[in-house]
């Protein structure tokens, strides 16, 4: 049986992060870790006119993960925000490739995006007729990790926003 997972990774450097068991392990699984950055909403008009606000487009979407990691990791999970930050000064490729094989992505009509390795590269469509599929995302560092002891481990936070969509 596979386990559910998220990986980022970056300059051939690659962090897979587990649902319930693993070497790195999510430190807090009350709630799903990816969100849309901001829902357009509808406010009104000095004439009581229904105005819609927020953009055209789909929203990004944000990871926030708080991670449970050997000591070992820390180091490495600083490179790679390093590398990314270096990359991103340069005005160079610094997108990082996020494998989301813990929460589906939901769409109407066809996927558009890529899906996850297998054994979660499955496309359905579920109950409500939208596409459900793990997808891949284009992301980068939306703020650099912090790091935490806690025992023989260390306990990373991490966020991410999406940069770009990761064709289908």
């Amino acid at each position: 049986m596979a386990i559910n997972y998220i990986s980022f990774s970056i300059a051939g450097i690659t962090m897979p992060i587990y649902a319930g068991s693993g070497e790195v392990i999510f430190a807090k699984q009350d709630s799903f870790p990816r969100v849309r950055a901001e829902a357009p909403g509808i406010e009104r008009s000095a004439y009581n006119t229904p105005v819609k606000y927020g953009g055209f487009l789909p929203e990004p979407h944000v990871w926030t993960l708080k991670v449970l990691a050997p000591i070992a990791l820390q180091p490495v999970v600083q490179a790679m925000y390093d590398i990314h930050n270096d990359l991103f000064v340069k005005k160079q490729a610094a997108q990082i490739r996020l494998i989301d094989a813990y929460q589906s992505f939901n769409e109407l009509g066809t996927r558009t995006r890529a899906v996850a390795p297998s054994p979660f590269n499955t496309v359905t469509t579920n109950t409500y007729g939208l596409t459900e599929y793990f997808a891949q995302f284009d992301v980068w560092f939306s703020k650099q990790p912090t790091f935490a002891q806690e025992g023989g481990k260390v306990i990373i936070d991490l966020a991410f926003e999406e940069y770009k969509v990761v064709p289908a």
